[in-house]
């Protein structure tokens, strides 16, 4: 894996390196340690049922992060007023017992009153991921239990959108003195314990890191708080006090929606109405944002040019270049196709074939030659007479022979009779 740490003197490193397929972010303590160390967070992140599905489809050291600090309440389901926020407790593995719980953000947090318990301190001993939570907690929905849901449309201040964030307090003495054996709380009288919160800018460790967040891949609305316990730093495990809380969304200032996948404009809706103009041979149209990212555009993409009257290819011209095999008795060739010219051929056929009929009428039925096309009808003249009959007609006769002619025929006809 490759690593980039920042300098030393950055409050968070958030080392952006490019690796193969993706950037990757690293948060470190300002002495380039980073963070969590140890391996018990991605222990408690893989355990089933109080972690994910899937093993390793959160990364506890690739998928950390600082932000965001401050979330609201989800109604659920949408149009009930219900507002539920279940909290597990699912890792504690500190010495201190420790006790965790939200406030509104547009109060005081220094205010002991404005600091709202969701879990008191254990009853049991400590228990380092991967941790069963009822080891040591119970399962009475009490504060000492690990799983407590919250319907925060019943709590006082509850307001649709209003912002809530998540504090620790610690048995730790801002003095320095430790007593293990003391619970912190949000009372007056643990105003001397030491008390982190998610807002880095509310702490009085300065620029060190004492909250990690990692949003859940399993479970909608869902996200992880991971505390570190000790002023400067102790372990930095991160699983000191470690909650797993579904029903929240982060807040967000409002600004124009964008295609990032984000609801920018803060209105419970992702990359709603984000278009972007296109165009295609064929013309204009607009492609959509979802998910992050535009979708097709709108317009006709251009298509194999095809007899039907239009511009399929968008070229500005229609129906060019088609044509069809056809054949006669004359012989093969290629029509056009084109509706126009077809039209026209058959038009002309049409009347073509009306001249013909109108020739033939019912005094004057066709005979075989009238029946023959024009082309193949053949007029012959009368045979002229052969030399020989002519001659004959014309040369004189021999005397002698025809009388002979005349005897003989005369002499048959007697006998004959």
């Amino acid at each position: 894996m490759l690593r980039c740490l920042a300098r030393p003197s950055a409050l968070v490193a958030l080392a952006l390196c490019l690796s193969p397929g993706q950037a990757r972010a690293y948060i470190s303590q300002v002495d380039g340690t980073v963070v969590p160390q140890t391996g018990n967070m991605q222990a408690c992140l893989d355990r089933p049922v109080t972690g994910e599905a899937v093993a390793g489809s959160v990364d506890a050291v690739r998928d950390g992060r600082i932000l965001p600090n401050a979330f609201r309440p989800v109604e659920n389901p949408l149009g009930s007023g219900l507002y539920p926020v279940t909290f597990r407790m699912i890792g504690e593995g500190a010495g201190f017992r420790n006790t965790f719980g939200y406030f509104w953000t547009d109060e005081d947090p220094t205010n002991p009153a404005n600091l709202h318990m969701v879990f008191d301190c254990r009853g049991g001993a400590s228990c380092a991921c991967p941790c069963n939570p009822t080891s040591m907690r119970s399962s009475d929905g009490s504060a000492t239990s690990w799983q407590r849901t919250f319907n925060f449309n019943t709590l006082p201040g509850f307001a649709p959108g209003r912002a809530i964030a998540f504090w620790i307090r610690t048995p730790e003495h801002l003095d320095g003195t430790r007593a293990d054996e003391q619970c912190g709380g949000p009372s007056a009288a643990n105003q001397n314990h030491r008390t982190y919160f998610t807002s880095q800018a509310l702490n009085d460790d300065g620029d060190f890191v004492h909250f990690l967040i990692y949003e859940s891949a399993t479970y909608t609305n869902t996200y992880y708080f991971g505390f570190e316990d000790l002023f400067r730093g102790g372990d930095n495990d991160f699983e000191d006090v470690l909650a797993r809380v579904t029903g929240l969304v982060p807040i967000c200032t409002p600004q124009p929606e964008s295609c990032n996948g984000l609801d920018d404009d803060c209105d419970g809706a992702i990359d709603e109405g984000v278009t972007t103009a296109c165009s295609t041979a064929c013309g204009t149209g607009v492609r959509t944002c979802s998910a992050g990212s535009f979708g097709a555009c709108s317009a006709p993409a251009p298509t194999t040019e095809t007899c039907n009257g239009r511009d399929d290819d968008c070229d500005a011209s229609t129906d060019e270049g088609l044509t069809r095999a056809c054949s006669n008795s004359c012989g093969r060739a290629a029509r056009s196709v084109s509706p126009a010219a077809s039209s026209i051929a058959r038009r002309r056929r049409r009347r073509s074939r009306c001249a013909t009929d109108a020739t033939t009428t019912a005094t004057d039925p066709p005979t075989k030659a009238s029946a023959a096309p024009a082309s193949r009808l053949v007029v012959r003249a009368p045979r002229p007479a052969s030399r020989r009959t002519t001659r004959a007609a014309t040369r004189p006769r021999h005397p002698s022979r025809a009388a002979t002619v005349s005897t003989t025929t005369a002499t048959e006809r007697r006998t004959r009779a």
